[in-house]
């Protein structure tokens, strides 16, 4: 059987796991309070995380967020976007599971009805819709990997677990 992760990768990362079947499990970590100012420890510890996720849940499919292009020469920040990222990349080479990434726009499209929300409305309704669908997301991360799930579950023609968020997305 499929197990999915879905990811809302940034300092504060969204997660989604799903086993069709089950309803699915949300979360999210910190990266700038495990490591302040550290950012490579905390990624040594991002990569042991998601790597124990992925194998105790027998994911086998993993949809990120694809890293925004910012319009910048601040290293710290290129290093933070692309690292994340790169360690999902590590990952699917090493566990040998597939990945594949999405643009915001394409699964807030999906989901939310409109991909070109602000990112204050898609957070607000990201939270609505997680909630409308029975989950209780600490933050907004945990709530836009829920959504990015939903697309997946859409787009692999998987028998969703939860309610449509159709019946969400318009009440914020």
């Amino acid at each position: 059987m499929s197990s999915y992760l879905t990811l809302d990768l940034a300092t504060m990362s969204g997660w989604c796991l799903w086993k069709p079947g089950q309803m699915p499990t949300i979360g999210n970590s910190d990266l700038s309070l495990w490591y302040p100012n550290m950012f490579p420890k905390a990624l040594a510890i991002h990569y042991k995380r998601m790597k124990k996720l992925i194998e105790e849940n027998d994911v086998d499919f993993v949809c990120y967020e694809r890293p925004l292009m910012m319009r910048t020469d601040n290293q710290s920040k290129l290093q933070k976007m692309y690292g994340l990222s790169n360690i999902i990349q590590l990952l699917e080479g090493e566990l040998e599971f597939t990945a594949t990434f999405i643009g915001v726009s394409e699964w807030r499209k999906h989901v939310l009805g409109h991909g070109m929300l602000s990112t204050d409305v898609a957070k607000a309704k990201a939270m609505v819709i997680a909630k409308g669908c029975g989950l209780d997301p600490k933050t907004h991360d945990a709530a836009e990997a829920f959504c990015i799930m939903d697309y997946v579950a859409d787009i692999r023609k998987e028998k969703k677990d939860w309610p449509d968020p159709i019946n969400f997305r318009w009440k914020t």
